[in-house]
């Protein structure tokens, strides 16, 4: 992962940044590709120390800063998620 950020950097000028939207469905932007998930892709939802961890499979992940939420609280978020995503374990 670091390989690539840096890839990215050094041709973004910038380290990347994805804008991750929570509606009917989760889209991830990044650049100029876009790429949507449906919850139920979601398999598994991991809380580390200071990230949260969407998993689709063990290659595909979305990492969440739970301090970057831009409307709502990640409080709020989880239990959004608990609802979309019944027959995942969410952690407290």
């Amino acid at each position: 992962a670091r390989s690539q950020i840096k890839r990215m950097k050094k041709r973004l000028g910038q380290e990347p940044v994805d804008i991750i939207s929570f509606g009917d469905s989760i889209e991830i932007v990044r650049g100029t590709g876009r790429v949507c998930w449906e919850y139920s892709d979601v398999k598994r939802v991991k809380q580390l120390k200071r990230s949260f961890i969407l998993e689709r499979d063990k290659n595909l992940t979305i990492v969440l800063d739970p301090n970057g939420f831009t409307k709502g609280t990640f409080a709020d978020f989880k239990e959004f998620l608990r609802i979309r995503c019944p027959n995942v374990d969410i952690p407290e």
